[in-house]
């Protein structure tokens, strides 16, 4: 038998090519504009006057030679050096590199060539582009899965899928079997998977606004656990995202994060900063982590990579919410669901009639249901709410907006005051 040490398996990742070049073109636009506003990179600005040619391609090609600098860093064996915030230790270093790279006109990573041609990518250089469009772009929330990165290993294990399907293309239709493939292969680049799902509706308050509009307030609360899917420690990036007219719907969200030590000897709960801001890029409404938010709170923050032990997290979201009278809540989740239970609570049951989608996998009880399956990624479950004393008549007197105003009525309580001050100062 031969004594040599079996090499340990190389991971990788495989970039979507559009997506990648998506993130890179927005990018060059965003420098741009920084440019003109006078708030450019330093390398940029000092370089832009006496480059030749257009200004997209002067940014285009400093913003390549950064992430070329980007990527070397990444090659020894530990990958790009981190610090505790698993965040770029020395980017002045990185920006120092990046400038000689474009004075020495080295703009070209290898890493662009093989995202191009389709071809696998060190999971280190990868993830060192994923810390260049982070910074680049100002969005430290995102992912593998926004650069259109998706671990290889899973990518194939996934792609079995696409060739059992393709084994029984004849038997369904073009487009249909397209659709199918092209969700298969989406699913292997999310980073986690949100398992136990709870969500819980109560402590209901029915009251008139200031206008004498009925409206139906209410506490929603979810829990889940995350868990890790890809092969590397990343700190949990949990957000909760409307659509932008909902901006109003929701008075106050708060966050809980709680932490069982992977010896189960242990628990920590702490509240986690949240800050509410709209996404003009995608026009949503997102209720995310402080950015600003202690560090010790982000350390706590980072789970382990798949397979590996470490600390496991339950997350809890709190959201204050109104609702018309007669109206809906959309529960959809941006990540794969485990498994989905909704609960009412009995004072919610006395006062509103809920009724909960129609997937023929939903298994209702007496104030609950559960999803008998999991819920893919952005596919939506309908929570449909009603008052009880609300007639069937009411459905004729609804405005366009689905409001119901009773007649003569005027909201005079402090409830009316303040949930009307909170939507109008929205």
């Amino acid at each position: 038998m031969s004594g040599a040490q079996p090499r340990r398996a190389r991971k990788t990742v495989v970039f979507d090519s559009v997506i990648f070049q998506l993130r890179l073109d927005e990018a060059v636009e965003l420098e741009c504009t920084r440019w003109r506003e006078g708030c450019a990179l330093a390398l940029v600005s000092r370089s832009v006057g006496r480059a030749p040619g257009p200004l997209h391609e002067t940014v285009r090609m400093h913003l390549l030679a950064v992430l070329k600098a980007f990527c070397d860093a990444a090659q020894p064996a530990g990958g790009l050096p981190l610090n505790q915030l698993l965040e770029p230790r020395d980017l002045p270093a990185l920006l120092a590199r990046g400038e000689e790279n474009a004075r020495a006109a080295e703009c070209a990573p290898k890493l662009l060539s093989k995202t191009r041609l389709g071809k696998p990518v060190d999971l280190r250089l990868a993830l060192a582009a994923l810390h260049f469009f982070r910074w680049m772009l100002q969005r430290p929330a995102m992912g593998l899965v926004d650069i259109g990165g998706a671990e290889s290993d899973r990518l194939q294990a996934v792609r079995q899928i696409s060739r059992a399907l393709t084994a029984a293309r004849h038997e369904l239709p073009a487009s249909v079997y397209e659709g199918m493939s092209r969700r298969a292969d989406e699913i292997a680049a999310y980073p986690y998977v949100s398992d136990d799902m709870c969500v819980h509706y109560g402590q209901p308050r029915v009251f008139q606004d200031t206008r004498g509009v009925w409206r139906l307030r209410l506490l929603r609360t979810t829990r889940y656990r995350p868990v890790r899917l890809h092969g590397f420690a990343a700190r949990l990036n949990p957000s909760r995202t409307y659509e932008w007219y909902e901006w109003p719907r929701v008075l106050a969200a708060r966050l809980w994060a709680r932490i069982q030590s992977d010896d189960d000897r242990g628990a920590r709960s702490f509240a986690v900063p949240v800050v509410k801001r709209i996404d003009h890029r995608r026009a949503l409404v997102i209720f995310e982590v402080d950015p600003q938010a202690p560090d010790e709170v982000l350390r706590a923050l980072i789970a382990p990579a798949a397979g590996e032990r470490g600390s496991r997290h339950e997350l809890i979201w709190e959201e204050e919410m109104v609702f018309n009278a007669a109206d809906r809540d959309i529960l959809v989740s941006y990540h794969p669901v485990g498994s989905l239970r909704i609960e009412v609570d009995p004072d919610l049951a006395r006062e509103v009639s809920v009724i909960v989608g129609d997937s023929p996998s939903l298994q209702p009880g007496a104030s609950s249901w559960v999803l008998g399956r999991a819920l893919m990624p952005r596919e939506v479950v309908a929570v449909r709410m009603r008052l009880k004393r609300m007639p069937d008549e009411a459905a004729f007197c609804l405005s366009a907006s689905g409001e119901w105003r009773a007649e003569g009525a005027q909201g005079t309580t402090a409830d009316s005051q303040r949930t009307a001050g909170i939507m109008a100062a929205g």
